[in-house]
């Protein structure tokens, strides 16, 4: 599985790191820097949920 850094999504979306660790976090990933990685899958739910404010349908919080 491709892991991708948070500061990466960030450039990519044109997206502040800050915002991305705190709503990374809400979601339930482990990161705690910009340099933290995500799976390419949860790099993408965490960006809608970002900037479209969605879930894929049956989302479940990791360790729920």
């Amino acid at each position: 599985m491709d892991k991708v850094k948070i500061q990466e999504i960030a450039a990519e979306a044109s997206l502040d790191n800050n915002v991305l660790l705190e709503k990374a976090n809400e979601l339930g990933f482990s990161v705690k820097a910009a340099n933290s990685s995500i799976s390419q899958e949860n790099a993408g739910i965490l960006v809608d949920y970002v900037i479209y404010g969605r879930l894929p349908k049956g989302f479940v919080k990791p360790g729920e």
